[in-house]
């Protein structure tokens, strides 16, 4: 994924980096009950996953891109196939170094992704990535598949959760929640087909039933927000770098 960017009306543009989101992300699988994780096995190397997933996009974020043909700023949605899969191969390269396990979830994160792509360039990133997790594998040893692919669900999870909060307004009603989450989050841990359906109580406070989580989290997501006319005025890196990070705070229950 690039930047994540909600558009206001034509007139303001919030923008999130990827690495910031990762680490909200992060929080969220961190404070998971424990009966969640089920084994202890890898944990460590899960926990690094999720808040190392998007690393490859913390220097790109840094100068965001303007989408000239829809006169908008690129976003994670639109982003040009060839220098995203460039950026994935980056972040992956740089979690490999730090954690073989987190690596391969990361590996297969991204494959996930783009699977389904008939680009050429996604057909060679994907055919990359399968030979680097053969690699890991071998590297790793025996692994429990089944184990793997609920740490994988995981990561899912949590990523979702975060871009729900990334990508919805404060206080949003169910009518105007962001498309993606209309049918709800998947629950990896649940018995059921159940979907998470997260409720606003208020602009600073989240309900989630059912509860995921130890204890309520209080959570931290950076953001900044930037007016079409001063894009108009100075462009658009300019006012990027100009402009402070603000804090909005969440408290999940």
């Amino acid at each position: 994924m690039q930047m994540i960017i909600k558009e206001r009306d034509s007139e303001e543009f919030v923008f999130i980096e990827q690495h910031h989101h990762a680490y909200v992300s992060y929080e969220l699988i961190k404070n998971l009950k424990d009966s969640f994780v089920k084994d202890e096995t890898y944990k460590a190397s899960l926990l690094e996953a999720v808040r190392l997933h998007d690393c490859g996009w913390r220097y790109v974020d840094k100068q965001p891109f303007w989408n000239i043909e829809e006169n908008k700023p690129y976003d994670f949605t639109d982003f040009p196939l060839s220098a995203k899969v460039m950026v994935y191969e980056m972040g992956i390269n740089e979690v490999e170094q730090k954690d073989l396990y987190a690596a391969l979830l990361c590996s297969v994160h991204y494959t996930k992704f783009i699977m389904s792509d008939s680009e050429v360039d996604a057909k060679i990133f994907v055919e990359k990535e399968k030979l680097r997790q053969e690699k890991i594998m071998h590297q790793l040893g025996r692994i429990n598949k089944h184990l793997f692919e609920y740490h994988y669900a995981l990561l899912q999870f949590a990523d979702s959760l975060s871009l729900y909060f990334c990508l919805n307004d404060p206080g949003v009603s169910q009518d105007e929640v962001h498309f993606f989450f209309r049918e709800g989050i998947h629950l990896p841990f649940a018995n059921t087909e159940d979907k998470l359906m997260p409720l606003w109580d208020d602009k600073g406070t989240v309900h989630l039933d059912p509860f995921p989580f130890q204890s309520s989290i209080n959570i931290e997501l950076q953001q900044k927000r930037i007016h079409m006319e001063d894009i108009k005025r100075h462009g658009l890196i300019p006012c990027y770098e100009a402009n402070a990070f603000e804090t909005v705070y969440i408290t999940i229950k």
